[in-house]
């Protein structure tokens, strides 16, 4: 810098003494050098600011690209903590889940216990609410029998099937679990037993 300074005065200071040649560095140089000289470190000057300017312009879009990015970047911050959250919510409701499921076990194995004591019926016609309390019952015929029960709501049969061993096959007896209200009617060939179910 000091060099361009000196470049550019020396012109200055050799018109005014009227001199054509100066010493530089220790070396006469003219008037006509001195001016290529300037010319040149001129030059070198004006590629030195268009350099300057390229790399502020470089150095601004690398700042608008930072604030861009960092702004990028707070946003995955957020959405990485919100999958944290709900990565902890998705475990809780799985464990939630396994509870209910266990209960549920629990309850559909509570649900078929079969209490000791069986309401014997005879072959006929009955009805709940009247000679049969209403609920919940495991249905199968007497030991012994085997034959056709039907029980109906509003005459419409919800069972309809033959209960019994047979005497022929070693097949499974038939038993049935269902809810009665008042008014259903069980119509049975053969003697039954229910048994209450809770």
């Amino acid at each position: 810098m000091k060099r361009i300074l000196l470049v550019l005065f020396i012109p200055f200071l050799l018109t005014a003494c009227g001199n054509d040649q100066v010493e530089i560095d220790g070396e006469m140089v003219k008037l006509d050098e001195l001016k290529e000289m300037v010319a040149e470190e001129q030059q070198t000057l004006s590629e030195v600011e268009e350099e300057i300017n390229r790399k502020e312009q470089k150095v601004l879009g690398l700042e608008i690209e930072f604030q861009d990015r960092e702004a990028e970047f707070n946003e995955l911050v957020a959405l990485s903590e919100e999958r944290e959250s709900l990565d902890e919510e998705v475990i809780q409701l799985r464990i939630e889940r396994d509870d209910l499921n266990r209960e549920i076990e629990k309850l559909t194995a509570d649900v078929v216990e079969v209490k000791d004591e069986p309401i014997k019926v005879g072959a006929g016609y009955f009805y709940f609410g009247d000679y049969i309390e209403t609920g919940r019952y495991e249905l199968k015929a007497q030991d012994g029998y085997r034959g056709n029960v039907f029980i109906r709501r509003n005459g419409i049969s919800y069972v309809a099937d033959t209960f019994g061993q047979s005497r022929t096959s070693d097949e499974e007896e038939l038993t049935f679990i269902f809810s009665s209200e008042v008014g259903d009617e069980i119509e049975a060939t053969v003697p039954i037993e229910l048994y209450p179910v809770e």
